[in-house]
């Protein structure tokens, strides 16, 4: 549910690797909250699909790398 809120607050049309980052981010969290324990996800998540989704929403996303 908390993924799914994560997703619903972001504008424009659908984009599987955004929700699937926005999940597994979450999901990370849930965990840590949980059961104490830290899954490492230290690193920024980045997303090079831009070029493949002509719906991209590029500087909206959280994980456009692009420029």
């Amino acid at each position: 549910a908390r993924a799914l809120q994560q997703i619903s607050d972001l504008p424009g049309p659908r984009c599987c690797k955004r929700n699937l980052f926005i999940t597994i981010l979450e999901c990370i969290e849930i965990v840590r909250d949980f059961f104490n324990v830290n899954l490492g996800a230290n690193a920024a998540v980045g997303c090079d699909f831009y070029e493949h989704n002509k719906q991209c929403q590029k500087t909206s996303c959280p994980f456009y790398t692009g420029t």
